[in-house]
């Protein structure tokens, strides 16, 4: 009993792969497989966990989820991002897509407190992802747009804020 209050649950993964030194820009792509047949056929699908923060370590692990639910996959991938320090901000964005990436580039365009991102499609359409901890301004294709979370578009000539929460 008193194991059980310590332990972290890592101990339950396998195939453990570390890098302790990865680049400041990386990434990690895992073949993702429809187990519980939400799609109805089968699809060639690509998960794309696109680290924008340097870590400071990058671990790929296996896990099993329970067996006695159907649907359950026999494993499940596990990526743990590790920092050494004080506060740190954990930038990533998932991308799923098939065949071809559905991001051209991201870029991280902080404006004061607030971490912005600019994610360009292959469409001409660029993605404005803005998160703060307090409301705030910030500056975006020559607009002001406001809030602790904000999501915008820009597509030839036309901008247009999607999301914005106070």
């Amino acid at each position: 009993a008193e194991y059980s209050k310590r332990a972290s649950g890592f101990n339950y993964l396998y195939n453990i792969r570390r890098d302790t030194r990865p680049p400041d820009y990386c990434a990690v792509e895992i073949k993702s497989e429809d187990t519980w047949k939400v799609l109805g056929k089968a699809e060639d699908i690509t998960l794309r966990l696109n680290l924008i923060t340097p870590p400071g370590e990058v671990v790929l692990a296996h896990g099993d989820p329970p067996q006695n639910k159907e649907g359950n996959p026999r494993r499940l991938n596990y990526v743990l991002l590790g920092h050494k320090g004080g506060d740190s901000t954990f930038i990533s964005v998932i991308e799923p897509y098939k065949k071809e990436r559905v991001i051209e580039s991201i870029e991280r365009v902080d404006q004061g407190d607030a971490v912005v991102l600019k994610i360009k499609l292959p469409n001409g359409r660029t993605d404005y992802v803005v998160s703060a901890t307090e409301p705030t301004h910030v500056k975006i294709a020559g607009r002001k747009i406001g809030g602790r979370f904000a999501v915008a578009s820009e597509q030839k000539g036309s901008f247009k804020v999607k999301l914005s929460v106070e």
